[in-house]
């Protein structure tokens, strides 16, 4: 039984939960989703989100704020991701 316990993948936790992405991928088309996929998306997602995140707030910062702001969040947007 040690055995088995070593070839488990060890959990890991994500703020972007795996329901709400899986419901999402359904309703852009995906009919099977695998546990990986739905896993590897939240990874991906949380990355991105805290690299926009960084962004806005040298954004608020620069501007004498301590608040972001919507502006802050779509500016980082096109900055952060070329958009």
């Amino acid at each position: 039984m040690p055995e088995e316990s070593k070839m488990q993948k060890p959990k890991q936790k994500f703020i972007i939960t795996i329901e709400p992405l899986r419901r999402l991928m359904k309703e852009a088309g995906a009919e099977r989703i695998s546990d990986d996929a739905s896993r590897e998306l939240s990874k991906y997602l949380e990355a991105k989100t805290v690299e926009l995140i960084k962004e806005a707030q040298k954004l608020a910062q620069h501007s004498g704020r301590v608040t972001i702001s919507r502006e802050d969040v779509k500016l980082a947007r096109r900055v952060a991701f070329r958009e």
